[in-house]
């Protein structure tokens, strides 16, 4: 047996991942040639980097659609009140309104707390901080909208090691597919086999075997290490849209109304097929009764919720927040590669640069 094998065998953690996962090699050997973050960096600062969550994508949805049904219940009942009658009937309109109590406890869940759940990871002290919503007890019934608890935990870098673990989420007609998440486990000391804490970085990604989960591991590994920049090239960070304007609400679901809809209009959606994508959308606004109460009110569900903030120490040390486009090169700056793509050049520099090499070289 090779020294490898016998090292691999030997790595394991305890207890392990209550998912299928793969360990990944420790903090100071590469896991993979090309890291990558996979747009899941929502912040930089001057020395971190700040990973949203897997549910930041589809928060306040389960809201949205619970609400408008207990709304829709109400309505119902109210409107049945006055047209039936009977011992029979009461029974009914208390069944209709239980239901859409349980309907507003459900999106309830989903109502409070916090946008997003962070986790930051800090260069300059070697530490990895980890928001986390601690929701809302359950007795309080009449908390429907904003933040609630919420703790903070700090671990050292030398403790975590990656893993890229199974998960099964709904795909396309409710059926289930197998995605793949990568997950830092913390251990009691650094190179112990005792997990303390789990978590995961980032969102998911299937059809790559985890590929893109190692790459965002050794994104954040030389990152920490010094070793590596915020963001490598053809990277961009998370697209944070839970705050957008009040009319985008408005046209939620409606492809042909409102922000971005200029690509459906001309079928760059689809691959430019607007016969296809024209028909669809004018479709869609036949439900737009529907489509109006979920979308306001999973826009008030994300506007009313709180927006994780760290304590002063953890931004002290991290620093300021830096714009990524300040980290692009100067447009007449020689490209470095670190940041970005280079930038392009115009007929008159590429003939000064083919001078100026032409000129060295003689």
């Amino acid at each position: 047996m090779s020294p490898d094998d016998q090292r691999a065998q030997a790595d394991y953690l305890m207890p392990p991942n209550e998912r299928p996962a793969m360990l990944l090699p420790p903090i100071d050997h590469a896991a993979i040639g090309t890291p990558n973050s996979g747009g899941s960096v929502r912040a930089i600062y001057a020395n971190g980097i700040e990973f949203i969550d897997q549910m930041a994508t589809i928060d306040g949805m389960l809201a949205g659609a619970m609400w408008s049904m207990a709304g829709g219940l109400v309505l119902f009942v109210v409107w049945a009140i006055g047209e039936f009658s009977g011992a029979w009937t009461w029974i009914g309109h208390a069944l209709g309104l239980f239901w859409a109590l349980v309907f507003l406890t459900v999106g309830r869940a989903d109502s409070v707390g916090w946008r997003y759940q962070p986790v930051l990871f800090d260069k300059a002290a070697q530490k990895v901080h980890v928001f986390t919503d601690l929701g809302s007890p359950w007795w309080e019934v009449w908390r429907l909208l904003g933040g609630t608890r919420c703790r903070i935990d700090s671990f050292d870098w030398a403790c975590a090691r990656g893993e890229v673990a199974e998960v099964v989420v709904m795909g396309g007609a409710n059926l289930p597919r197998k995605e793949y998440a990568l997950t830092l486990a913390i251990t009691d000391v650094p190179g112990s086999r005792d997990v303390i804490a789990r978590f995961g970085v980032g969102f998911t990604a299937g059809y790559d075997s985890g590929q893109t989960q190692v790459a965002r591991w050794e994104h954040i590994r030389r990152y920490m290490r010094g070793e590596g920049p915020a963001l490598t090239p053809g990277d961009a960070l998370y697209p944070d849209d839970s705050q957008e304007h009040w009319i985008g609400a408005f046209t939620s679901g409606q492809p042909l109304l409102g922000p971005g809809s200029k690509i459906w209009w001309t079928g760059e959606g689809l691959h430019g097929a607007w016969f296809l994508t024209v028909p669809f959308g004018l479709a869609f606004l036949l439900i737009l009764p529907l489509t109006l109460p979920y979308s306001l009110i999973r826009w008030t569900v994300r506007h009313c919720k709180g927006t994780p903030r760290w304590p002063a120490g953890i931004l002290s040390s991290v620093g300021d927040p830096v714009d990524p486009q300040s980290l692009r090169p100067k447009p007449h700056a020689r490209y470095t590669g670190d940041y970005s793509h280079p930038p392009r050049l115009t007929f008159k520099q590429r003939r000064a640069e083919a001078r100026r090499r032409k000129s060295g070289a003689t």
